[in-house]
């Protein structure tokens, strides 16, 4: 957690968990954070400027999908969303 992130926000990231499927068919809890848009922003900051523009653009990607799907738009990421575009970027 970041000390600055608290000291300006008064809030922590939170962490949750999702369930990873195994390949012998039985399940795990794997912990990840529920950031906003707000806390990726924050978070990508600290990204080398490429990785920055690359985060950018693969987001503005996912949202268009998520319109022509028709999906209700809001400036929340998921983070099945966060952790495909680091993914993409080979951060993660």
């Amino acid at each position: 957690m970041e000390p600055a992130w608290i000291k300006i926000c008064g809030s922590i990231f939170r962490l949750t968990s999702r369930t990873i499927v195994q390949p012998n068919g039985g399940t795990r809890e794997v912990p990840c954070y529920s950031l906003t848009k707000t806390e990726c922003l924050y978070i990508a900051t600290k990204f080398n400027d490429e990785a920055r523009a690359k985060l950018v653009l693969r987001w503005e990607e996912l949202e268009k999908v998520d319109a022509r799907r028709q999906v209700a738009k809001t400036f929340n990421m998921t983070t099945l969303y966060f952790n495909a575009v680091l993914r993409d970027m080979g951060i993660q």
